[in-house]
């Protein structure tokens, strides 16, 4: 019975990277509310990286991304393929961070299907932002709660501005009756 062996995915998973609604209750023999989606493309996110807090990339073309407890990083990796005559490599190379001015307290997948998941980082219980990281999707969407934007340039951006913000703080975007708002970025 493989219930008798304990559920193989707590050796390389890292549990506390889901949303407490997707772990089962600790009576369960199973570690999740659902099949463990081996192979998904997303799965690099949550396995136990060597870089500690920093995960590895997982490739939601045309963009690249990890993770860390504090900002994910994005990547575009066509801008730094590299060909020679056996090989067609597209590595990870951040090129822009995103983060709040509010530190991040956890983070974990909420959710995810076939071609999504959705990634939360949470500063406290009125202020997260969240992304979902959708294959195919020329976009980078986050949506934040309560939170103020930060985007770092890490490689081939010089600098990211909102119009009319030269030294980008948005905050001055913010609806001056909260500490924060609702913004959609993509």
């Amino acid at each position: 019975n493989r219930e008798d062996y304990g559920d193989p995915v707590d050796a390389f998973i890292d549990m506390d990277l889901f949303h407490p609604n997707l772990i089962a209750p600790p009576e369960s023999p199973k570690s999740f509310v659902f099949p463990f989606p081996t192979g998904a493309f997303w799965t690099n996110l949550v396995v136990h990286s060597p870089q500690g807090d920093v995960s590895y990339p997982v490739a939601v073309y045309p963009y690249a991304y990890r993770w860390s407890g504090t900002s994910l990083q994005v990547s575009y990796p066509a801008g730094h393929r590299v060909v020679d005559k056996h090989t067609i490599q597209d590595t990870f190379a951040p090129d822009l961070k995103i983060t709040t001015v509010e530190e991040v307290s956890k983070r974990y997948v909420t959710q995810f299907d076939p071609l999504s998941v959705t990634l939360r980082f949470v500063s406290s219980s009125d202020s997260k932002w969240e992304s979902a990281l959708v294959q195919g999707s020329p976009y980078i969407t986050l949506q934040y709660l309560q939170a103020t934007p930060v985007f770092k340039p890490l490689s081939i951006f010089s600098s990211v501005q909102c119009p009319g913000d030269a030294d980008e703080n948005f905050s001055d975007l913010l609806d001056n009756n909260s500490s924060g708002g609702d913004s959609n970025v993509g």
